[in-house]
């Protein structure tokens, strides 16, 4: 019984490794003739995160799933910024709602 689990365990193991997409396969899933931009900076072996500029995905099973930008945590955080903009109330109602817009199509 223990070396069956054992062999079931391995086998697993064994085709989350195989279906590991490589970087052509991820150059070819961005439809992209060149690999500028496109790296993978973390390979486990049984998955991997792939970087096209400061997209992230990552490539399990053949596939590649979507996990979003990395952020700049280097630059000014921007709800610092916007709570700095606010408490200014020298400003008008209209250009705090202008504010309030351009903070949120930032974000989109």
């Amino acid at each position: 019984m223990e070396n069956k689990r054992l062999y079931i365990i391995l086998g697993i193991l064994v085709i989350f490794i195989i279906t590991n997409p490589s970087v052509s396969a991820f150059k070819t899933f961005r439809g992209r003739d060149s690999y500028d931009g496109l790296y993978r900076p973390i390979n486990l072996f049984v998955f991997s995160v792939y970087k096209d500029h400061r997209h992230r995905f990552i490539g399990v099973f053949g596939n590649f799933l979507d996990i979003g930008y990395q952020h700049d945590y280097n630059s000014q955080s921007v709800n610092q910024l916007d709570s700095t903009r606010l408490a200014d109330s020298s400003r008008s109602s209209d250009s705090a709602k202008m504010a309030d817009s351009a903070y949120t199509n930032h974000l989109k």
